[in-house]
């Protein structure tokens, strides 16, 4: 599953917006119609944009067809003939991308007015000062993003950030720290330092601070037990966790039991866990029960209903799936209630 959410502009005309938006005859000429006795809007989306921004298409279309009885055509190319809402996703819209290259619309002020709209407050990151996003300066950025060598054009770029960010928000300072202040150097991913003070910076009473990323001792899952007692009304559970890292850690053993028949139920439902703490190379075996209340499903309103059935127990440091199955960082096994 690819893990994507498309950014989604619902524009209505490039030009600037209008007093109102309205669906009936009573206009006024600086009115953007959706609706009227004598004329309708079409929704422009792009047919290669993304799945969910064409179902958000879609949707719109139903619901206006819902208030006005009159189902607006979805158009893949606008003309202009009618009055557009156009929606669509900066990655994948030519209609969209075509609006930013005419400078009609800019992408990242759009987040600015809804954010406002919605009353939250933003603010940027650390590696983006002064509430301008990290891709704008490959978009309009000019030179190094080296405060040294290209401070004119970095403090302007940063300048129209502020100008134009009239929101509430939160406000990132960015390259410039106090003397005071320590200054932490990170790695990357995989570990590798990145960067250490040059011999020829002047000293700081703040210093420098050294983050390596330590990666926690694999943990390895095996030898699923099922024992049922009492008439299956209570499983005894075992499996053996190892940690084959060098290193000594702590493991979270996680717990999940699955009703796959039961479809008011959730797919899977976490019961319970354990922290456990393995030397380098130990193993150790971890046991619980699962009881009456832990193995039932649940009626539509919400109580306990014993379940009968193949359900799944699962066990290890993750939710069960098939590559934490294949990576055996869970094991699990069907048990016939």
């Amino acid at each position: 599953m690819k893990k994507f959410i498309p950014v989604l502009f619902l524009l209505l005309p490039a030009a600037p917006l209008p007093a109102r938006v309205v669906s009936s005859a009573a206009q006024h000429s600086n009115d953007f119609v959706i609706v009227s006795h004598n004329q309708q809007a079409v929704i422009a989306v792009d047919a290669s944009d993304d799945a969910l921004v064409l179902k958000a298409a879609a949707l719109l279309q139903q619901d206006i067809a819902a208030l006005t009885g009159k189902k607006l055509s979805i158009v893949h190319n606008n003309t202009g003939a009618a009055p557009a809402i156009i929606i669509g996703s900066l990655q994948h819209s030519a209609l969209v991308q075509q609006l930013v290259k005419e400078k009609k619309i800019q992408a990242d002020s759009l987040n600015i007015c809804t954010a406002e709209q919605y009353g939250i407050v933003i603010g940027t990151t650390h590696h983006e000062p002064l509430m301008r996003a990290h891709v704008e300066w490959r978009r309009y950025g000019k030179g190094l993003w080296n405060y040294d060598s290209n401070a004119t054009v970095l403090a302007d770029f940063w300048r129209k950030g502020m100008q134009r960010a009239t929101n509430e928000k939160t406000v990132s300072i960015g390259m410039r720290v106090p003397d005071d202040i320590t200054l932490p150097l990170c790695d990357d991913n995989w570990g590798n330092i990145c960067k250490l003070p040059r011999l020829t910076d002047a000293p700081r009473s703040g210093g420098y601070a050294f983050f390596q990323l330590v990666l926690h001792p694999i943990k390895a899952y095996g030898n699923l037990q099922l024992v049922p007692i009492k008439g299956n009304k209570t499983v005894t559970v075992h499996a053996t966790v190892k940690n084959t890292g060098s290193r000594n850690g702590e493991e979270v053993v996680e717990r999940y039991v699955s009703h796959h028949a039961a479809q008011q139920d959730a797919i899977r439902s976490l019961k319970g866990f354990r922290r456990i703490s393995l030397k380098a190379g130990e193993s150790a075996t971890v046991s619980f029960k699962l009881g009456a209340e832990e193995l039932s499903t649940r009626d539509n309103n919400g109580g306990y209903l014993p379940f009968k059935g193949n359900t799944l127990i699962a066990v290890g440091g993750c939710q069960p799936s098939e590559s934490s199955v294949q990576n055996k960082q869970t094991v699990q096994a069907f048990l016939n209630l």
